[in-house]
């Protein structure tokens, strides 16, 4: 082949140029605030499902059948979670640096909170099983167990929620 045509060139080169381009797109540092955004997503999720599973355990739906299914998306969320805590909380990513209510005690006490984050995969993963074997007192047991787990990480390493003031009326 001596000689290329202009179609095959220009093809060579876009494709050069889109994997240079993959490349330095791959090797971009996260910004500290789409790492804030993204882990609140994860633990939004994390309790989407707890709530979910809360309005079947306390009879508000009959919907007994999706526990299971809502059980396994809380064990995803929760492992997103522990596997990747050193990711999703890296240094530099606190309230001193950006609006989150993630508290300075995740960083003072790591080892404490890299421990409850095991703690919920753990009892996440219990109530996967029980889901599956359909006893609902005993999922209702191991559900609140779940949010207990919640709760222990929440209280220390969790800012409070801000209320906002409300004007009075005359």
């Amino acid at each position: 082949m001596k000689y290329w045509n202009k179609s095959a060139l220009i093809g060579v080169f876009a494709a050069i140029a889109l994997g240079i381009g993959a490349v330095a797109v791959a090797n971009v540092p996260d910004h500290p605030e789409d790492v804030v955004k993204y882990r609140k997503s994860v633990q939004q999720s994390l309790a989407v499902h707890m709530r979910l599973m809360k309005a079947v355990v306390k009879g508000k739906v009959s919907f007994t059948g999706h526990l299971a299914d809502q059980a396994r998306a809380l064990q995803v969320s929760s492992k997103t979670l522990v596997d990747n805590l050193a990711v999703l909380f890296p240094a530099g990513t606190g309230a001193d640096k950006l609006k989150t209510r993630a508290r300075p005690e995740i960083w003072r006490d790591w080892k404490k909170f890299e421990a409850g984050a095991q703690k919920l995969s753990a009892e996440t993963a219990k109530l996967v099983k029980i889901a599956n074997g359909g006893d609902m007192k005993a999922f209702a047991v191991q559900y609140k167990a779940v949010g207990k787990a919640c709760a222990a990480c929440h209280k220390p390493f969790r800012a409070k929620k801000k209320r906002k003031k409300r004007k009075k009326r005359n």
